[in-house]
């Protein structure tokens, strides 16, 4: 279960968002309810929380700044701020935090639910990533005496190989919402660029950058056929802080703008 914070001034909607749902159902724990972000700060380090829904406007400590500074003390911290107001200052403010969503009130249950599934989703795919790194790293250890990364007498590749593909591909699917690097997923697997790639390629015939992009776009198309999810909303949460660019990469790979694609199950 993933321990959630629930942090709004308002009685009335901190009560009503903590039972909107069995949040059991949803994975996730109510760890604690706050009526002001200093209460909450306070107590996120001793409870650490994996999740937490923050009202933007309240009193003492705005929820932006809330989340900067619960950042500093939890990096990994997944935020879903919560607002009346369908600003730009406060949008922009999300976004600079990488929050995971910005849910407009009143709160609808089926985006909120969508916001709150869509972030346990991604704490499982980063837990499964560090339980099979974990573990090839320690199979790599018992094995790098006798296993090379090159070929046996009769040219075949050795298993190693396989494991890096494996690897690189479960790191694609744990961080392909962030602005990761492919010289970042090569750092990951303790390999140079160049190696990686042409190990990966041997293995998949693409190039990691393609294989990140193809899941990316992927990943978008799903997202696009929600009604409610927005283009820019689609293109933070498959890693691209630019709109532009991330309609640019969809219409190479699609042929069709994303509000092309979305028009067909409108």
């Amino acid at each position: 279960m993933y321990k959630l914070f629930i942090v709004d001034d308002n009685p009335l909607d901190r009560r009503g968002v903590a039972g909107l749902f069995q949040w059991e159902t949803l994975g996730c724990q109510v760890a604690g309810l706050f009526a002001n972000a200093v209460e909450a700060l306070s107590a996120a380090e001793a409870v650490r929380p994996d999740i937490v829904l923050t009202d933007v406007q309240m009193p003492i400590m705005s929820g932006i700044e809330f989340g900067q500074r619960l950042r500093e003390r939890l990096p990994a911290v997944e935020l879903i701020f919560m607002s009346g107001y369908d600003e730009f200052v406060f949008a922009h403010g999300a976004l600079q935090l990488e929050a995971a969503d910005y849910v407009l009130k009143p709160i609808r249950k089926p985006v909120l639910e969508a916001a709150v599934l869509k972030v346990a989703s991604k704490l499982d795919r980063v837990h499964t990533y560090e339980q099979e790194r974990a573990r090839l790293l320690r199979q790599l250890r018992q094995s790098a005496p006798q296993e090379q990364v090159s070929a046996d007498a009769d040219g075949e590749e050795l298993p190693h190989y396989e494991r890096i593909v494996s690897q690189i591909r479960s790191i694609v699917a744990a961080r392909f919402q962030e602005a990761i690097t492919v010289q970042e997923i090569a750092d990951e697997v303790f390999l140079s660029l160049s190696h990686a790639n042409n190990i990966f390629k041997s293995k998949t015939g693409q190039k990691i950058f393609d294989y990140l992009t193809d899941f990316r776009m992927e990943r978008a198309k799903s997202l696009l056929r929600h009604p409610d999810c927005k283009i820019y909303q689609v293109a933070r949460q498959v890693g691209y802080s630019n709109k532009s660019h991330f309609c640019l990469v969809f219409r190479k790979h699609t042929g069709q703008t994303p509000s092309e694609y979305k028009e067909q199950f409108m």
